[in-house]
């Protein structure tokens, strides 16, 4: 993080100098991911407001994850934003010995997916946790919707190997959008008529020719609401790892099924702020994408959360996802300097 970046946050940044100052330099270094370019998509305009923060089953960026190997819980510490003994139940699990996991608790790292790319992301893990790269590594399952990623020599003869690196950066943002609290897809009220029209643009925003936009009635049973529910036919982080599939190319549009909560309901106040932060300084503010990391990290505080910024040099602003569960989960996308 450069000295011009910190003077243009501390011009833009209603955040005091005080607060920057009380950022541990290990901190500002070790909870950074490894930046990783993918092929760039336009930027997404703005709509309007947030929507919610969207309750699930299982949610990639929450601190309260179900863990595999039982009883080990995240790291959150200001090292950075990892595990050991065991991972995410639908993020990553990274070995460097094998074991069978349904006798034995691992040695691991991991935690929820940062770029898409399992590979990538194991070895972002294995270096939060000081520990050595791990060799020739292969992404694959093992019986359940878990990626683990061991070296080659590792890899069970039964396990169901996934294609190599990145399977797809779009289905990637596109879940990011979803989820998203900030300005994405799952942070707007749409009515019934703007919804399909929202959904269509991003997929065409994010060159997802082959998807489709899918609209159901609301369920008899279902409590209504003003705001329109837009969501996966099938999740692509647990059954498609990224990856384009059968049942996984299909958003599904259900009218007048979720409440406008703006407030974030439920949430804890510093979950609130950083939304309000990321929105206002990151979205609306068109940043680089140095600023708009050295702005999601003082939006933080002494909280910690994975902060992935991903290069998109075709974009002028940056653009931010935040994920929130049990903790907050933080993606930026965007160019690594300011266009002309």
């Amino acid at each position: 993080m450069t000295r011009d970046v910190m003077t243009e946050l501390s011009q833009d940044n209603p955040a005091p100098e005080a607060t920057i100052a009380r950022l541990d330099r290990r901190h500002l270094d070790s909870i950074r991911t490894a930046t990783l370019a993918v092929q760039p998509t336009p930027s997404s305009a703005r709509g309007g407001r947030w929507l919610r923060l969207t309750p699930r089953g299982v949610v990639a960026g929450s601190l309260a994850l179900a863990l595999a190997g039982g009883g080990v819980a995240y790291a959150a510490a200001r090292q950075g934003w990892f595990a050991t003994g065991g991972g995410a139940a639908d993020g990553l699990s990274c070995v460097s010995e094998w074991a069978d996991p349904t006798t034995t608790v691992l040695e691991s790292t991991g935690g929820p997916w940062l770029t898409g790319d399992p590979i990538a992301d194991c070895q972002r893990y294995q270096q939060l946790n000081d520990l050595p790269l791990l060799e020739d590594p292969v992404a694959f399952r093992y019986g359940t919707p878990q990626v683990y990623v061991a070296p080659r020599n590792q890899v069970p003869a039964d396990a169901d190997v996934l294609a190599s690196g990145i399977e797809d950066a779009a289905v990637f943002e596109l879940y990011q959008s979803v989820w998203d609290t900030v300005s994405g897809l799952g942070a707007q009220c749409y009515d019934a008529a703007e919804a399909p029209i929202a959904a269509q643009a991003e997929l065409d925003r994010l060159g997802l020719a082959d998807w489709t936009v899918q609209v159901e009635q609301r369920p008899a049973d279902k409590q209504a609401g003003p705001c329109a529910a837009i969501r996966f036919a099938v999740d692509p982080i647990v059954e498609g790892g990224m990856a384009q599939g059968p049942g996984v190319t299909t958003l599904v549009v259900t009218p007048d099924s979720h409440d406008d909560r703006t407030d974030l309901s439920g949430a804890e106040r510093w979950v609130t702020q950083l939304r309000d932060a990321l929105e206002t300084q990151v979205s609306d503010g068109c940043v680089a994408l140095d600023q708009a990391e050295a702005i999601a990290l003082v939006a933080l505080g002494e909280h910690s959360a994975p902060v992935t910024p991903i290069v998109d040099n075709a974009a002028s602003c940056s653009r931010a996802y935040l994920l929130p569960g049990g903790n907050a989960e933080i993606t930026l996308y965007g160019p690594r300097s300011s266009q002309p």
